[in-house]
């Protein structure tokens, strides 16, 4: 399962076991927006901040959870890594309600896709 961190400053080391070649960081809201309309997710593990140090307004983590989730692109497991209490609660809503369930009640933040 391939890890794609899309956040501004943090490091994927610091948020999974093993980091593996093939993992994917992306840095800005422009280039996650690109990489989730052109990439299949299905069986990846997706880590979304929800502040990515941009200047427009829709240009956040819950914006791009919104289109990953309306082109119906779903990973396997999507894990927010915000510490934005009023995002997570946004983000943790929109992936209730399509479809996601949370994997594990200590990290209340991982959530996994039902087919």
């Amino acid at each position: 399962m391939k890890a794609i961190l899309i956040d501004d400053m943090r490091k994927l080391e610091t948020l999974v076991d093993e980091v593996r070649q093939e993992d994917i960081i992306l840095r800005t809201y422009q280039e996650a927006k690109r990489y989730i309309l052109t990439n299949d997710l299905s069986g990846d593990m997706l880590l979304l901040d929800n502040d990515l140090g941009e200047e427009c307004t829709l240009c956040d983590g819950q914006h791009l959870l919104k289109v990953l989730l309306m082109q119906e692109n779903y990973p396997a497991i999507i894990k927010i890594v915000s510490s934005n209490t009023v995002a997570v609660g946004n983000m943790t809503s929109l992936l209730y309600y399509s479809g996601y369930y949370q994997q594990d009640r200590v990290d209340y933040r991982k959530w996994r896709y039902i087919k």
